[in-house]
C-alpha cells in the first residue's frame, strides 16, 4: 500500500509546526542567561534537552529573522528544520548561507516552477555541502547517516537529473584538480632530481680535477 497526499499534507503541517517550535525554543535559549555554559547546562538538564541541541536551535533562531519566518509561513513552499540548520552550517568559519540569500532564491525558483519544496539535497548542491561523488560511491561511506540521506533525497528530488549532472560535474573537477596537483608534485621531484643529478656531477668533477692536479 502507498501513502495518500493527505498523510503528506499532514505530516508537512506536523513538521512546520516542529520547526515553528524549535526556532521558538531557540528564542528562549537566545537570552543572555544562556550563554554561561552552568545556566544552560542546567537548563537543559531541566527541560531534558541536550546541550548540543540547544546550541544549534539558538543558532538557528538567531539566523532566521522574523522577516523570513514571514515568509517561510506565507511563501506556500515547504522548507524542513534540515534545510534552516544547512544554512547555518559553518564553512571557513562563516555560515554557509548567509542571510538565507540562497534559500531565498530557491524558493522564488520553486514558485515560478510549481514545485512545492525546497529539498534538503538540493540546498546542499547549491552551498557545495553535499556528499562528493566519491564518497556516494564508496562502500563504506555511503553507509554513514548523511549520505544515505542524501541518496535518497537526489532519487526522489523532482530535480534529480540535474543533482546528478552537479554531482559528476564536481567529481570531474576534483579529479582535474587533482591530476594537476599529482602533476606539479612530480614535475618538482623531477627537478629535484635533476638538481640532485647536477649538483653531484659538478662535485664530481671538482675532486677528479683535484685527484689530477
Amino acid at each position: 500500500m502507498g501513502f495518500a497526499e493527505q498523510d503528506v499534507q499532514e505530516c508537512r503541517r506536523l513538521m512546520i509546526d516542529c520547526r515553528m517550535n524549535q526556532l521558538a525554543i531557540g528564542d528562549i535559549l537566545a537570552g543572555d542567561w544562556a550563554e554561561g555554559a552552568d545556566a544552560l547546562g542546567e537548563f537543559c538538564e531541566r527541560v531534558g534537552l541536550s546541550v548540543s541541541t540547544a546550541r544549534r536551535w539558538r543558532a538557528i533562531a538567531r539566523a532566521v529573522t522574523p522577516a523570513l519566518r514571514e515568509h517561510l509561513a506565507g511563501c506556500g513552499v515547504f522548507v524542513s528544520c534540515s534545510v534552516l540548520r544547512e544554512g547555518t552550517r559553518t564553512i571557513g568559519g562563516r555560515p554557509a548561507d548567509g542571510g538565507f540569500a540562497k534559500l531565498l532564491r530557491l524558493i522564488a525558483d520553486a514558485q515560478a516552477a510549481g514545485v512545492d519544496r525546497v529539498t534538503h539535497a538540493t540546498y546542499q548542491t547549491v552551498l557545495g555541502t553535499a556528499p562528493s561523488l566519491s564518497e556516494v560511491m564508496d562502500p563504506v561511506e555511503r553507509q554513514s547517516e548523511q549520505v544515505i540521506d542524501y541518496v535518497s533525497e537526489v532519487n526522489h528530488s523532482p530535480h534529480h537529473e540535474e543533482l546528478m549532472r552537479v554531482l559528476v560535474a564536481d567529481d570531474a573537477i576534483s579529479r582535474a584538480e587533482l591530476a594537476a596537483e599529482l602533476d606539479k608534485r612530480r614535475a618538482k621531484q623531477e627537478e629535484r632530481r635533476v638538481t640532485c643529478r647536477t649538483a653531484g656531477a659538478t662535485a664530481w668533477t671538482g675532486r677528479t680535477r683535484a685527484w689530477r692536479s
